[in-house]
């Protein structure tokens, strides 16, 4: 099974568009055709920004996490890693994917992206890594 790391951003992303590429791919997680992961840091990450930049309260943001949560594999990596120079925070979701040994990241930000791969884990935006999952695995 593919195992894919989710970055906050692509969360984000999948709940403000049910027709975009971010929302087609943690749909595929919800579907069982590949596996997602996350870890508690992301979550908390994903909770703090729903609520400042959408303005959505505090609870129903506990509500968006536990539906996530509901298919995506909750991770608690312990290993700490400095990859992204320019954003540090950034490693939190290199470390996830390094320590589920996740194939893909899925993430818009181009402090990711850039880097194209770490440890054998592809970086990819949604669109293109969509792309690749019907090209290399036939999931789509």
């Amino acid at each position: 099974m593919v195992k894919i790391t989710f970055d906050t951003n692509v969360l984000l992303s999948a709940l403000l568009s049910e027709t975009g590429a971010s929302y087609n791919l943690v749909h595929l997680v919800a579907e069982g055709k590949v596996t997602g992961y996350t870890s508690k840091t992301l979550m908390e990450e994903f909770k703090e920004v729903v609520q400042r930049d959408h303005k959505v309260p505090l609870e129903r943001a506990e509500q968006m996490v536990d539906v996530y949560l509901q298919f995506l594999k909750l991770v608690e990596p312990d290993i700490r890693l400095d990859v992204v120079k320019t954003d540090p925070d950034d490693n939190r979701v290199v470390e996830c994917a390094v320590y589920s040994s996740s194939n893909y990241i899925a993430s818009w930000d181009p402090h990711l992206t850039n880097l194209i791969e770490f440890n054998d884990v592809k970086i990819q935006n949604p669109g293109k890594l969509l792309e690749t999952l019907k090209e290399a695995h036939e999931i789509g």
